[in-house]
């Protein structure tokens, strides 16, 4: 058994087990606090599932959450076994492409990288099966937003795209449309609050205005439809927080319609964790998807310099939704 020394809290295996070793002057602690207090991001019900499937404890038997350990313990900690997955029935739309970069228009549902449990239904995963040569991304879209993503094709390519993107060096922009609840007032104007680790959340990846250990941001917006107690908005990025633009629109009572996460509860994207997406989500949420797309990029060429200026239309759900519930002129 390979023994980390007293310096290191943890070793890793080849294959991606971790072992953790209980310290000889450590009180008994019981398992489940033990991996929380370590393994931070995840939660208290996903540490009881690994301690069921995927934690041994040597010496001490089949483990439970309630097991105390005791000094000189080893924890090990197995990796989550790689789903099976079919070859996704999808495409990616390319926009374009070239030696140094190549931008698309992500559909809805993909990730952008390959995660824990899904690996095939990425961005990277299939463009791999597309494009020769590595795939470095520049920015990410979360996996319900559609649009306009650009991915270098080299490292030093994906730095100086990456600079560009979160300083809006040198006329970089990044716009989003978004239908939300509410017609808003006001027909244009910025949200200026600073977003960070959401407070009195059961979420871990959840982000808030937080005035105290929060970052400044700033998203623009501007009005261009309202109806039926609906808007579709155009927001820019100043900033490029996660979440910023859902955050911000939650923040002033105009929520994305669809968003689990900033809509109005939480306890939607929990239960969609747990079990996926259910009536009673469509009788609030009212779509499937957080109705939020990625219309344009603007960027300069890595390479030539040249001012570069890509749009994607907006993706059929949003269209029926504002076709329906908006303005049919639309």
């Amino acid at each position: 058994m390979l023994r980390p020394g007293p310096e290191r809290a943890c070793v890793r295996l080849e294959d991606g087990t971790a072992i953790y070793r209980v310290g000889e002057q450590s009180p008994l602690v019981r398992l489940d606090v033990y991996l929380k207090e370590r393994i931070p991001k995840l939660s208290r019900t996903r540490i009881q599932e690994a301690i069921r499937t995927r934690v041994r404890v040597p010496g001490r038997g089949a483990p439970k959450p309630s097991l105390l350990l005791r000094p000189g313990d080893q924890v090990m900690v197995m990796p989550v076994p790689p789903p099976v997955e079919q070859e996704p029935d999808i495409g990616v739309p390319v926009l374009h492409h070239d030696e140094d970069l190549i931008v698309i228009d992500k559909p809805a549902g993909l990730l952008a990288h390959p995660s824990n449990h899904v690996r095939k239904g990425s961005v990277t995963y299939l463009l791999s099966r597309m494009f020769d040569g590595p795939l470095h991304l520049v920015h990410r879209l979360d996996r319900e937003t559609s649009g306009v993503m650009v991915i270098a094709r080299s490292a030093p390519t994906a730095r100086v795209l990456s600079a560009q993107m979160s300083r809006e060096i040198e006329g970089a922009a990044k716009t989003y449309l978004a239908i939300v609840f509410g017609e808003m007032r006001e027909a244009e104007g910025v949200v200026d609050l600073p977003i960070g680790k959401a407070v009195k959340s059961a979420v871990y990846v959840k982000r808030g205005v937080n005035p105290h250990a929060g970052r400044a941001s700033r998203t623009a917006f501007r009005v261009l439809a309202r109806g039926g107690g609906f808007s579709l908005v155009e927001a820019t990025l100043a900033t490029g927080r996660r979440h910023q633009i859902r955050v911000h629109l939650a923040a002033i009572g105009h929520a994305v319609v669809g968003d689990k996460l900033y809509g109005p509860a939480e306890s939607h994207y929990l239960r969609f964790i747990r079990g996926g997406f259910d009536e009673a989500m469509r009788a609030q949420l009212l779509a499937e998807r957080q109705l939020l797309h990625a219309s344009r990029l603007v960027l300069r060429h890595p390479r030539t310099g040249a001012l570069l200026d890509f749009t994607a239309d907006l993706p059929r759900d949003m269209r029926g939704f504002l076709e329906t519930r908006v303005s049919p002129a639309l």
